[in-house]
């Protein structure tokens, strides 16, 4: 259900579409410091092709938008 609400599709046509999905990206550092997580709020960027078996991603981008905590772990 979380994927369904955090990605919509764009733009979808016979052989192509395009969709839109939000992340959240939790990196920890298991260590003795204070500051050993960083979190990436953000979205990627699919490109989708059709083949005999489905749809399959043709190419991605990710874009961030915030990062919080300690972004040198």
């Amino acid at each position: 259900m979380l994927c369904e609400r955090a990605c919509r599709p764009r733009a979808v046509d016979v052989d192509t579409a395009l969709a839109t999905c939000s992340f959240l990206a939790m990196h920890v550092l298991h260590n003795d410091r204070v500051s050993n997580r960083f979190d990436v709020v953000g979205f990627y960027d699919f490109e989708l092709v059709r083949e005999q078996a489905g749809r399959r991603v043709h190419k991605f981008t990710a874009t961030k938008d915030h990062g919080f905590g300690n972004p040198n772990i």
